[in-house]
């Protein structure tokens, strides 16, 4: 009886060995199965992938060549020109000469004629006059021929310029492309960097994306949510200006803030900085941003330094400092800051409008409306060494009252007024400019106000 127990025994211990190594190889076998399809999955997109780079490749061939093409055809054109213009100056020539030998001809035949001593003269001027206008055509054309070589060298350097720009706009498209394909696949298993990546790619289209910032929204508050300072930062700023389909909640902003500045992240400290009333805790963020070398950090810094705020030491020495390390690293609003420094010979540095003149233009071409009002006033009132041109300041003050400048408002409103800067006189768009001005509390608008009532 108890062998028979124990063979019992056996032989469920056996069945159940067998069930479990049935189970084993059924999980082995759905575990091959997934790893088969996801490298399968992997080898598509890479197929896919190598196929949309090549044609882009090719795109960017076709249009290099067409380019080249174009520029081929303009130099043919202008070498056809300069053919006519050659044939035409043989042909000059031969019509003077041909003038001087009738009269030479004239002269030999009657030299009975009272006048042959003229006419002899005449040739020999004739003669003189189409020399002259030889070498001179001559000359021009060995200025034309130089033109010609420098216009061509020009047009050289300008097609490998564009070859190179287009090169490299191709290869970071292509980057941005594989970087993006990267970031949906980490993005997808949870990785909070490659989704805080993923929300930037949304928000400004990059790597053949859709701008989308209510996809780029949900990205960050995935990253957020899992603690990653930079997403936390960049989902505040959304719930600060009330991006992505979001509200506009600066409570919320602020404790995203706080979130990601505790961290020590440089974004979150500055977004938390400029939503601070306390000038000294702001001062203290600035500070540990800056030393990580934000510039957004750096231009405010500089600022409290310079007009002694936050509780800093009023010290303009190293507003200067802070101003050049982020212009340096072509920050529109600190090379505005330090060209004004420049402008008034201070912060240790000496007085140099042409040096302002310079930082102001490099602000400028940014789009940075400071940077376009203060260029504005130097070509109004010819400083630094720009062309006194009015019309000039007048395009300038419009691009930066387009973007609700108060002072570009204010300084276009006064040519308006005046008729000025190429622009007719009209009161009433001085006066709707100016209007715009006091409403932000533009004391010079108001005063200007009053007197066109």
């Amino acid at each position: 009886m108890l062998r028979l127990f124990e063979n019992e025994l056996r032989q469920r211990e056996a069945a159940e060995a067998e069930r479990s190594a049935r189970e084993e190889r059924e999980k082995r076998e759905v575990a091959e199965a997934v790893e088969s399809r996801r490298r399968a999955e992997v080898e598509a997109k890479r197929r896919a992938e190598e196929e949309s780079r090549a044609k882009e490749a090719a795109d960017a061939e076709h249009t290099a060549r067409r380019v080249r093409e174009r520029q081929e055809a303009a130099r043919a054109e202008e070498v056809q020109q300069h053919a006519a213009a050659e044939a035409a100056r043989r042909a000059e020539q031969e019509r003077r000469a041909k003038e001087a030998e009738e009269i030479d001809r004239a002269a030999l035949e009657k030299p009975e004629n009272r006048h042959a001593a003229e006419i002899v003269e005449a040739a020999e001027q004739a003669r003189r006059s189409a020399d002259a206008e030889t070498e001179r055509l001559d000359r021009e054309r060995r200025a034309n021929e130089v033109v010609e070589a420098e216009r061509a060298a020009q047009t050289e350097r300008e097609r490998r310029e564009t070859e190179k720009t287009e090169e490299a706009e191709l290869a970071q498209q292509l980057a941005d492309a594989e970087a993006a394909q990267r970031f949906r696949l980490a993005a997808d298993e949870g990785n909070t960097l490659a989704q805080n990546n993923l929300g930037i790619f949304y928000q400004y289209g990059r790597g053949g994306l859709p701008r989308d910032e209510r996809e780029a929204a949900r990205f960050y508050r995935l990253a957020a949510d899992q603690g990653n300072a930079a997403a936390q930062a960049n989902l505040g700023f959304f719930y600060e200006n009330g991006q992505g389909g979001l509200p506009k909640d600066k409570s919320e902003a602020e404790r995203l803030y706080k979130l990601s500045a505790e961290q020590g992240n440089a974004q979150g400290q500055v977004n938390l900085a400029l939503l601070l009333k306390d000038g000294r805790e702001a001062a203290r963020l600035f500070e540990a941003a800056a030393f990580k070398g934000n510039v957004q950090a750096q231009v405010n810094l500089g600022l409290f330094y310079r007009d002694g705020l936050g509780g800093l030491p009023q010290n303009e020495h190293e507003a200067a400092r802070l101003f050049k390390l982020a212009a340096d690293k072509g920050d529109a609003h600190g090379q505005v800051s330090l060209g004004e420094l420049y402008e008034r010979g201070l912060g240790g540095l000496p007085k140099d409008e042409s040096e302002a003149a310079r930082f102001y233009k490099l602000a400028a071409d940014q789009g940075n409306a400071d940077g376009q009002v203060n260029l504005g006033v130097f070509h109004q009132d010819g400083l630094g060494g720009v062309p006194n041109d009015e019309c000039e300041a007048a395009r300038l003050y419009k691009l930066a009252a387009d973007q609700e400048d108060e002072w570009g408002q204010v300084n276009l409103a006064y040519l308006y007024e005046n008729g000025r800067g190429g622009l007719q006189k009209d009161d009433r768009e001085a006066s709707r400019l100016y209007n715009l001005a006091a409403d932000q509390g533009n004391e010079l608008a108001r005063i200007a106000l009053e007197r066109l009532a």
